[in-house]
């Protein structure tokens, strides 16, 4: 479940053209090779991107933590905004990446920035960048946790699933889905009930979903509210790859 929001670059003509003209009018030299120092990348995880034609924002949990990563050029330090009045959080980068945790305790729309420094030719260089609106908010999010599965000789003959409730809000029913990506292999898929799950409460079933061993490296998948009956906060975290949850030799 990442994403890059790359700053305007009308913006940082701007700003480029205004310090050139500083510089130059207070130096006798004729010319200043500046490396500006910027944000090249900018990524939130755990989240719900929502792109309309005129701006684009991020969907996170209240009350869950939230990690934010910039790759950076030559900046030595940023402070963080993450536009809640919480206290600014500093940091430095390590291998041009930069990263900083934060918790929403309220319900709203956020605007996070960075204020950037950085040097070039014994010059230091300021900037503020916006990083990224946020969007908290207090509803249900189910992720698959735990995935075991039993054998009986070389084949699988079903699984034991765990399902949490991650999101601020309680969840109703709903359903999982195991599936093979193949049509010709529709026999071998399976749905079972989900029951109601408080935040934070976590759920196991067992799943009689058979997976001959001839069929074993064959792609498959699982989806945690398959029928799209609860309003998460988060969608694209419910569907996963069996083999990427475990390995099947």
């Amino acid at each position: 479940m990442g994403m890059s929001i790359i700053s305007s670059i009308k913006k940082r003509y701007l700003l480029i053209l205004t310090l050139i003209a500083i510089i130059t009018s207070v130096s006798s030299v004729s010319a200043i090779e500046i490396d500006f120092p910027m944000v090249t990348g900018k990524n939130i995880y755990d989240c719900e991107v929502v792109q309309t034609k005129n701006t684009s924002y991020v969907i996170v949990n209240l009350n869950e933590k939230v990690s934010f990563t910039a790759s950076t050029y030559k900046i030595n330090k940023l402070n963080w905004n993450f536009g809640d009045n919480a206290k600014l959080i500093e940091t430095r980068p390590v291998n041009n990446v930069s990263t900083a945790s934060h918790t929403y305790k309220k319900v709203g729309t956020y605007k996070v920035t960075v204020n950037v420094e950085g040097k070039s030719n014994n010059i230091n260089l300021l900037n503020t960048e916006d990083f990224v609106t946020v969007k908290v908010v207090k509803k249900p999010d189910l992720v698959l946790t735990k995935l075991n599965y039993a054998r009986k000789g070389k084949d699988i003959v079903g699984f034991q699933a765990t399902v949490k409730n991650k999101g601020a809000s309680s969840s109703k029913a709903s359903t999982m889905k195991m599936w093979y990506a193949d049509p010709k292999f529709k026999k071998y898929t399976k749905s079972i009930k989900i029951p109601a799950l408080k935040s934070g409460q976590s759920a196991s079933v067992i799943i009689a979903f058979q997976i001959p061993y001839k069929f074993r490296k064959q792609i498959k998948f699982v989806k945690v509210d398959s029928a799209n009956q609860i309003d998460e906060s988060i969608k694209s975290n419910n569907q996963k790859r069996l083999n990427d949850l475990i390995m099947i030799k």
